[in-house]
């Protein structure tokens, strides 16, 4: 006889989302160790001038630009990758349970989630470059 465990479904779930969580921080931070220590081989015997201050700016202020800035194998795209890679990681989170909340029916969580998922949306189609 086999009896039903509702638990069980939000357990392994929350295994889930523990596992995404664990590994988006761990590839997050391989990409961006891995990427600044080539950046350092490539370009830290340069000398900085402190003649005069300019702003070094960044040329990856887009994903567009991130991802052309990786089809050019270009060093600073993958540290930004590994960055947006952890910005994204507790994202997905959140994603996984509106899914897991719609699966139990939870409705209130659902809103709250679709709710939380809106605003980041809107912060981020929003944002401005400066």
């Amino acid at each position: 006889m086999r009896i039903h465990n509702p638990g069980l479904k939000d357990r392994s779930l929350q295994n889930v989302i523990g596992n995404l969580l664990r590994w988006g921080v761990i590839v997050s931070l391989l990409v961006v160790l891995i990427s600044g220590f080539i950046y350092l081989l490539q370009s830290g015997s340069q000398t900085p001038s402190y003649h005069l201050f300019e702003e070094g700016g960044n040329p990856y202020t887009s994903l567009t630009d991130v991802v052309r800035g990786l089809s050019g194998s270009q060093t600073l795209a993958f540290i930004q990758l590994g960055v947006l890679i952890l910005i994204a990681t507790p994202i997905a989170r959140i994603f996984f349970a509106l899914i897991g909340f719609m699966k139990e029916k939870d409705y209130l969580y659902v809103i709250i989630s679709l709710v939380v998922l809106g605003i980041i949306a809107a912060s981020m189609l929003s944002g401005v470059k400066g």
